[in-house]
């Protein structure tokens, strides 16, 4: 997700202010969501939209804007519309308050990258929704898979899962292999994120997409990815990324 904040002053209100609606725009337009029928896809493009924009506001490190996300994160929400839920593994509903930042998300310290890759598909809320599956986990990399289920379907005459949940999925997997290659669960800000879709997933097809983190310097992590439905000689689509690393290891 890029956000084009160089013309603004974020040391002032106005110039925060306007910092964190083009955040959250930007959030909004990466993460989609809106018109859907289906209400965990729903769920899910709203945890991602929170999950992205607390990951921008975090990179950005600008006091004004953090306290003004601060400030909206904390204020009452409307009561939610009547009707079915998404579920996690505990039963819990799935809201798409702050994903990232649940305290059972930072409470645990997993020992294993199989553990890193269970305890993130079970904490963020878009990754439950989903329903995303650990194939793999080894050091500096991680593969997950999407299963194909008709409320993920992004286009009803193709029968074709949804571009969103595609990049949802490389952006999750990305994160696999940097918390693979520090073996820790130490948060990251999405500094750069490039997909290339190669082309259309094959109808009712899930979606399997696997990631290296190819470079770690004190502060960045560059990852590789790419997702694909029946062969990975055979790709969807490709990524490049890059992360801010928010915290060190133990």
């Amino acid at each position: 997700m890029a956000v084009q904040l160089g013309d603004l002053n974020v040391a002032t209100q106005s110039g925060a202010q306007s910092a964190l609606r083009r955040i959250r725009d930007a959030a909004d337009g990466f993460c989609g969501g809106h018109g859907v029928r289906s209400m965990q896809l729903a769920n899910a493009a709203a945890a991602c939209r929170a999950e992205m924009t607390d990951k921008a506001v975090a990179a950005l490190q600008a006091p004004r804007v953090t306290a003004l996300h601060c400030e909206d994160e904390a204020a009452p929400s409307p009561a939610p519309e009547r009707g079915p839920v998404a579920r996690g593994d505990a039963g819990s509903a799935l809201t798409p308050a702050r994903a990232g930042a649940s305290p059972s998300f930072m409470a645990e310290t997993p020992v294993s990258t199989t553990e890193i890759a269970e305890h993130m598909i079970r904490a963020v809320p878009h990754g439950a929704a989903l329903g995303m599956q650990v194939v793999s986990t080894s050091e500096a990399r991680g593969s997950l898979h999407v299963p194909f289920r008709e409320d993920l379907i992004g286009d009803p005459d193709t029968e074709v899962i949804a571009g969103g949940v595609v990049t949802a999925l490389l952006d999750h997997c990305c994160g696999l292999a940097i918390k693979s290659a520090r073996a820790d669960m130490s948060m990251t800000a999405t500094l750069d994120l490039r997909i290339d879709y190669l082309r259309p997933a094959k109808p009712r097809s899930g979606i399997t997409a696997e990631a290296h983190c190819y470079k770690l310097t004190r502060s960045i992590a560059f990852v590789r990815a790419q997702a694909w439905d029946e062969s990975a000689d055979d790709p969807v689509a490709t990524a490049q990324a890059a992360f801010m690393l928010t915290g060190a290891p133990a």
